[in-house]
């Protein structure tokens, strides 16, 4: 989960992941019939890669699915089955099926139904109102010795406690800046929301150094380099 060229692990190379997961979906849909096979292939081998390093790649997984709704629903069975049953296989070798139950526990229900992981339980304790003046000015700290700033490394408090709303409000505007410049519904109504939900569990947006560089090619290229039918028609045919 750790050992990534990028330098980053966890958490920091699932974010990435669960963008590419998207945008592999979205290049799935403007291939032709006889390349979609391979690039499922490919697709699935992008999923579980990501979420052997962090869960938080279902979430790029949910917004690949409504992807593919939105474009080409009668390909939502064939993706599924695929992915499902490539997931299934890889995790049933001896050397991953140690981490399925890790992999599956925020969808599993314990005895009062409720669904979630310890992951999430302390995402939550992770957010609090800070007093007035943090909330306005921040503190301007982001660490304490060795620990993060008042022991959150949520993506938004820990922006709120370092420049307090005004900076908090800038770090939001990077990612609506990037979908102005793709121009594209694939990034605006997709990745997008996807960033702002990555941005809940650490900070992602600006901070994150392999995440925000891909964002922003990805914003370029969707502007100057992507087929615009591809980008912007739903179910329309690329030139």
């Amino acid at each position: 989960r750790n050992a990534f060229l990028s330098g980053s692990g966890y958490y920091g190379i699932g974010a990435p992941f669960a963008i590419t997961f998207v945008l592999a979906i979205v290049l799935l849909l403007a291939e032709n019939g006889r390349k979609r096979f391979f690039d499922l292939i490919k697709i699935l081998f992008i999923a579980i890669a990501g979420i052997l390093a962090a869960r938080t790649v279902f979430a790029g997984i949910g917004f690949g699915i409504l992807y593919i709704l939105y474009r080409k629903p009668a390909y939502i069975f064939p993706t599924a089955a695929i992915l499902g049953v490539g997931v299934a296989g890889i995790l049933s070798f001896e050397q991953t099926a140690q981490y399925s139950d890790w992999i599956f526990e925020i969808f599993a229900a314990d005895s009062s139904m409720s669904t979630g992981s310890k992951s999430t339980d302390h995402l939550s304790t992770m957010y609090f109102m800070p007093d007035l003046t943090t909330f306005l000015l921040g503190d301007g700290k982001y660490s304490n010795g060795e620990q993060y700033y008042m022991e959150t490394d949520a993506g938004y408090m820990r922006q709120m406690l370092f420049g307090g709303l005004p900076i908090t409000l800038l770090a939001v505007s990077i990612p609506m800046l990037l979908a102005r410049i793709a121009r594209a519904p694939a990034f605006v109504f997709f990745i997008l929301p996807l960033v702002y939900i990555l941005h809940i569990k650490g900070n992602f947006i600006y901070n994150s150094p392999s995440g925000m560089p891909l964002l922003i090619v990805l914003a370029f290229w969707m502007r100057f380099y992507m087929n615009e039918s591809v980008a912007s028609k739903p179910g329309g045919k690329s030139n």
